[in-house]
């Protein structure tokens, strides 16, 4: 992996480039003005060529900056806590919108798509994991009865776990509000009591015979503390999916990547800080789910 003062001085070259194109727009601009003060219908050529030059020069290189910044940030953040990771900023096939529909987390729109940007996978402990920005728009039903759309984003984190857990659960912020317990329990999940559920969460097992939830839905050992944990480090609401070898985590309005201003020159910081820091908590809940 690169260090931070290399990847800093490719964001610094990229964004000279920008500059530098834009130098180049403006000053055909100028030219234009010029020619147009003397010879008028001249001056249509270069704004002509100013607008080529905007358009297919100056705009993408502002893009590509703002993507290198990117990419070089979470190689820092993210990236730099899995083995062997992989930044893919979109069209990723480690999370599809199937696996984020199958963890039954959240009311996802029937067909929708799934945004799932920059995702970035590798081994955590041997146990491959990926993280996204995600956004996906929601069917909610209204007090009413009606129903109606909304969108949310966060974090969603994805984890293959070594060891089946035996485990078919959800546990859901109670301030998350994303969901009705219709919807849930058209899921095949009911409310189950547990004493390793931290108090700010709800669990929710899966039906079993008929229509049966256990009266005690066992978690991993350790994995209440390490939920609570990563509720107390976070402003976001926490969302999390066990069933078997998958756990799927949701931190919601949180994102691992953040907005990059172009406007500014950058600083060696704008690499290395990090906009998702509970990111080691959400780790640390995996560790607990596959026992280590």
């Amino acid at each position: 992996m690169a260090s931070v003062k290399s990847s800093f001085d490719e964001v610094k070259a990229a964004y000279q480039k920008m500059r530098t194109n834009l130098l180049i727009v403006l000053l055909i601009m100028l030219a234009a003005l010029a020619v147009g003060w003397f010879w008028r219908r001249l001056s249509l050529i270069p704004t002509a060529v100013a607008a080529l030059v905007w358009l297919k020069v100056y705009r993408p290189s502002v893009k590509a900056y703002a993507r290198l910044l990117t990419e070089k940030n979470l190689e820092q953040t993210v990236g730099r806590r899995l083995y062997g990771s992989k930044i893919t900023e979109k069209g990723g096939t480690a999370l599809t919108a199937a696996m984020v529909r199958d963890a039954e987390l959240i009311p996802v729109l029937d067909k929708a798509e799934i945004l799932c940007l920059w995702q970035t996978d590798g081994t955590w402990r041997r146990i491959p994991v990926v993280t996204c920005d995600a956004t996906a728009p929601l069917s909610l039903t209204r007090p009413d009865g009606k129903k109606s759309g909304t969108y949310q984003s966060g974090v969603w984190t994805r984890a293959e776990l070594p060891q089946d857990t035996g485990a078919d659960v959800r546990l859901i912020d109670r301030g998350a509000s994303l969901a009705d317990d219709a919807w849930y329990a058209a899921q095949g999940l009911k409310e189950a009591a547990s004493g390793d559920v931290p108090e700010e969460f709800v669990l929710l097992a899966k039906e079993q015979g008929a229509g049966e939830v256990p009266a005690d839905a066992a978690l991993p050992k350790g994995f209440g503390e390490a939920l609570r944990a990563l509720k107390e480090k976070t402003s976001g609401n926490v969302l999390v999916s066990l069933r078997g070898k998958e756990l799927n985590i949701l931190v919601t309005d949180r994102f691992i990547t953040y907005r990059i201003r172009t406007n500014v020159p950058p600083v060696e910081g704008a690499v290395s800080y990090d906009p998702f820091p509970e990111y080691e908590q959400v780790l640390k809940l995996i560790e607990a789910a596959a026992g280590i």
